[in-house]
């Protein structure tokens, strides 16, 4: 082995060390150190400003970069506005099936502790059960519309990184959505029953405007990009999202009724400046990667498909307890495996469905961890409970992964 290759080894190893550390804390920090250290030990420093500049001055990463910084934003006007709080309240179904909605719909908004605003409805509804499976419950299902959502940032990310039409790789990820609630009930909930009252009332302009903002942003986004953007001949692939994104704020504050000062309050708090800098270092650290040489000296080793997107997926996503940093890893790699410009949809769903089982049941996953401490259950308790499901799910991806040309 050359000096070369082991200098791009040892900057890979270290990077990527760092990559994990630093991702607890901050992730935008996390992709901008990685980023860094990699260039030092690959490129010349003149190169590594040279990608930089390039990130920060293109404008189709600006307008995604921008679409990350409002919907946090608008996750919590709506959460301060009791919007969601109402919407999830007001449903008059069984306590299973409520057990399912409620933390799927809070797990829609894109702010720091959110398991914890659906734990409490957990705790109550499903107080018969174990708290092992009240923690499991809580933590799948809040997770459980990641797998389609269209403006989760995972979704937009990964499909931006592969090359994959968002909304494709969303349809061929449905089946996977509905295993894992057959999943869910089955080894969670299915000995929750009866039937949920609400004992409130809210009015209705409470229940179907924040119906409204949820689903504004993905249906402009669907149009523009799908639809008016190729006929008009506009090239931004970013911006449909960034004006979807724009539209959703606008309602949120105008049916929010705050005070200036209240909703300067709220913005503070949601940080959309750490969701703003993780894009443009997201895209920075996919250029240094690119550059170092990395991607063909793993390719070199000829990894399987099942190796490379399934076990190292997993496998990346249980030790991050993240799902984007994996995915900015591994996705690349098969990119420059295959030789292909852009990833096909049976190799996307393998690798994005491996890292989300290992995210899920991750021990640092945040949302894992503030549930366990709110049901004051063990880690081990919870894991022998959400492990069986998970396990299915991954074999189903491992038997796909063999079908990968």
């Amino acid at each position: 082995m050359s000096l070369e290759s082991l200098a791009t080894w040892a900057g890979f190893a270290i990077s990527t060390i760092l990559l994990i550390l630093v991702a607890r804390k901050t992730l935008w920090g996390a992709l901008a150190s990685a980023a860094f250290v990699l260039g030092v030990f690959t490129v010349a420093p003149r190169t590594i400003g040279l990608l930089f500049l390039a990130v920060g001055t293109t404008l189709d990463n600006f307008f995604l970069a921008l679409s990350f910084a409002i919907i946090p934003v608008v996750g919590k006007l709506l959460n301060e506005a009791g919007y969601m709080t109402s919407l999830v309240s007001s449903i008059k179904i069984s306590r299973a099936s409520f057990n399912m909605i409620s933390p799927a719909l809070v797990g829609l908004l894109p702010v720091p502790g959110g398991a914890l605003i659906s734990a409490p409805m957990i705790d109550e509804t499903a107080s018969d059960l174990p708290a092992q499976y009240r923690c499991a419950s809580n933590v799948w299902f809040r997770h459980v519309l990641f797998i389609v959502y269209p403006v989760s940032s995972t979704i937009i990310l990964s499909t931006q990184v592969a090359q994959v039409n968002r909304y494709l790789a969303i349809a061929c990820l449905i089946p996977f959505l509905v295993i894992a609630i057959i999943l869910g009930y089955v080894f969670f909930l299915k000995k929750v029953e009866g039937k949920l009252e609400s004992t409130e009332t809210y009015p209705r302009n409470m229940v179907i405007r924040p119906l409204i903002i949820l689903a504004i942003t993905p249906a402009i986004d669907l149009l523009l990009r799908e639809l008016a953007f190729p006929l008009a001949g506009i090239e931004f692939e970013n911006l449909s999202l960034m004006i979807g994104t724009t539209c959703s704020l606008i309602l949120a504050i105008a049916w929010s009724e705050m005070k200036l000062s209240k909703f300067l309050k709220v913005t503070r708090a949601a940080h959309p400046w750490n969701f703003f800098l993780f894009i443009l270092m997201m895209f920075f650290y996919l250029e240094v990667f690119n550059a170092s040489g990395i991607d063909g000296l793993i390719s070199s080793y000829n990894l399987h498909p099942t190796i490379l997107l399934c076990m190292l997926g997993f496998a990346f996503g249980f030790i991050t307890g993240r799902m984007n940093v994996p995915l900015l890893i591994i996705i690349p790699i098969f990119l420059n495996d295959s030789a292909l410009p852009s990833m096909t949809l049976l190799p996307f769903a393998v690798v994005y469905m491996s890292v989300y089982v290992g995210y899920v049941i991750s021990p640092v996953h945040p949302c894992l961890s503030v549930t366990l401490e709110f049901f004051k259950v063990s880690y081990i308790k919870t894991a022998k409970v959400m492990i069986p499901p998970g396990a299915i799910l991954l074999a189903l991806t491992f038997i796909l992964s063999f079908f990968i040309r």
